[in-house]
């Protein structure tokens, strides 16, 4: 089911989504097989195994196609978002990044079929207290701000449309609380002026954050998600890296937990090599804060609304 901007409900079972039109295909294991003969390579004729890994109805689907000892993540996107996650592929290729190949494209369907890499998720190795070194990360991050844009190109990071979804999505939540009302009143009072302010200034990431990384076994880190690629600010690619950290230390701890030594560990590290504002820094991490709040709203638990409450504090202490 997904809800339009008017309001409009739109209801249909996995995995008949309409706007992903390779979903079916690559959701049934017969069908999937046929597809990956046609487009990445041939199997012998043995059973694949197809998980479902993230689904967001009208947006996109991940799943993993395993057969034998091949194994490949696949991407089940909108027909207008293949283009420009073609695009930032050919930016990630040639960071310094490692990242996974793209085995095969189905563009009828807009399906991408991506190599499994194997490796640690860096949210877990870094739970562990066994980080990888800031400088290494900042490093990979600043090949892909050198990178020049793609010729086609994919538009700037929308950072002020994914705000104000962030931003209809908290006020329907608190609609009925006067003090959680005034508590994002006084939040989006300085975000506000931010955002409309804010302009991208060279190839970013735009979805930098732990989960989206896994540690290769010779220590290098790998970008395993990097669709979001193209023009975007250096800088909010480290403050999302650090809001993810920070919600996470807050909000998911766990016994010897090293992520908030981490948080710290990062921040320093990225102001002391580009020798940024910290009060700018701050504010894009609070941003991206601000948009992590929806978590509780999109994935409701028992206690989603002082979960909610408590990022909006959190967002707040880190800009006042």
């Amino acid at each position: 089911m997904s809800l339009d901007r008017v309001g409009r409900i739109d209801v249909f079972k996995y995995p008949h989504d309409p706007h992903l039109p390779g979903l079916v295909g690559v959701a049934d294991p017969i069908a999937a097989h046929r597809l990956m003969g046609e487009h990445v390579l041939t199997f012998p004729s043995r059973r694949l195994r197809v998980e479902l890994v993230r689904y967001r109805p009208a947006s996109r689907a991940v799943l993993h196609h395993r057969a034998g000892k091949a194994r490949f993540y696949v991407r089940a996107i909108r027909p207008k978002d293949l283009p420009p996650l073609l695009d930032a592929a050919t930016l990630i290729q040639r960071s310094g990044f490692a990242a996974p190949r793209i085995a095969g494209v189905w563009e009828a369907g807009a399906v991408v079929w991506l190599a499994e890499i194997p490796g640690r998720n860096l949210r877990r190795v870094l739970r562990k207290g066994n980080p990888p070194d800031p400088d290494s990360l900042l490093s990979g991050l600043e090949t892909i701000w050198r990178l020049p844009p793609c010729a086609r190109g994919a538009g700037p990071f929308n950072l002020a449309g994914r705000y104000r979804y962030a931003k209809r999505l908290i006020g329907h939540a608190l609609h009925q609380g006067r003090d959680s009302q005034d508590l994002l009143k006084a939040t989006i009072e300085t975000l506000d002026p931010f955002v409309d302010g804010w302009e991208p200034s060279t190839v970013a990431h735009n979805d930098f954050y732990d989960d989206q990384m896994i540690v290769l076994p010779d220590g290098r880190v790998s970008l395993v998600d990097f669709e979001e690629a193209g023009a975007g600010d250096p800088m909010l690619d480290v403050g999302n890296f650090l809001a993810h950290l920070r919600w996470n230390s807050t909000f998911r701890p766990r016994a010897g937990d090293a992520t908030g030594a981490y948080h710290l560990a990062f921040r320093q590290a990225a102001l002391h090599r580009f020798g940024w504002n910290p009060a700018e820094l701050n504010l894009r991490e609070a941003v991206c804060l601000f948009r992590i709040c929806t978590n509780p709203i999109r994935r409701p638990r028992s206690d989603w609304h002082r979960r909610l409450e408590g990022g909006l504090r959190l967002v707040k202490r880190s800009i006042d």
